[in-house]
Formats: structure tokens, C-alpha cells, sequence
């Protein structure tokens, strides 16, 4: 069975940075419990400030982990709203079948505040 541990680290930061460079989008990769199993690329110094303190840190990780779990609801990505009041979106991450984790990008303020976002807030099941 696959799992996020078993994934070569190398090759799952090498893809983030990538994708982060191209893209000028904050870029982490985390496994199904929203744990970090790559580097953070082009965080920004607001969400480095708030990982680095352990209860919003804590929380941080309850929002990547439930962005995840929305987007594995429907196989696709999904685009949500953080605690902080950030935008990112989330992308199922599926190896030969298996769920493994999710690549979590965004850290964005939208403004257009009309787009139809997932409320992760008040999503009962994750």
C-alpha cells in the first residue's frame, strides 16, 4: 500500500518548488492528517508567523487538513476560505488509487469577495 511515507521527499519538494515557481503561489504538500511531508515554498511572512506559534500553527494545520478532505470528497480541487480569512485551495493527492495527501497552494486575499468558496469553518466531518 502507498502511503505519504513511503513517498520519495526529494521528488515531492522538487515538484512543490516547482509548481511554486511557476505559479507564485504558496505551496505545501501534506499527508490525509494535514501534516507537512514537503518544504514550504513562498509562504508568506503572515502564515510563517502563525505556524511558528503553537495554537494557530495547530489551527493551520485543522484548515489545510480539512481543505484536503473536502477536495477528496469529490476528486477534485477545492478552493476555501482559511481560519486566518485567506484563500487556498487544495488538490487531492491520488497514487495508483490511493489517497496520500493533498497539495495545498494559495494564501491569497481575493478582490472579489463574491466567489463561492467552501465555509471550512463550519464543515462538520473533518
Amino acid at each position: 500500500m502507498i502511503s505519504a511515507a513511503t513517498l520519495n521527499s526529494e521528488l515531492i519538494n522538487k515538484i512543490a518548488q516547482d509548481f511554486a515557481q511557476a505559479t507564485s503561489l504558496a505551496v505545501v504538500v501534506v499527508n490525509i492528517h494535514g501534516d507537512e511531508i514537503s518544504e514550504l515554498f513562498n509562504f508568506t511572512p503572515f502564515c510563517q508567523m502563525m505556524r511558528q506559534h503553537p495554537q494557530l500553527s495547530t489551527r493551520c494545520r485543522m484548515s489545510d487538513r480539512c481543505g484536503g478532505l473536502e477536495a477528496s470528497k469529490s476528486d477534485q480541487p477545492c478552493i476555501y476560505r482559511c481560519h486566518a480569512g485567506l484563500t487556498d485551495f487544495s488538490i487531492p493527492l491520488v497514487i495508483a488509487g490511493h489517497l496520500v495527501g493533498f497539495v495545498l497552494c494559495g494564501q491569497v486575499r481575493l478582490r472579489n469577495d463574491d466567489v463561492d468558496l467552501v465555509d471550512i469553518l463550519n464543515v462538520d466531518d473533518c
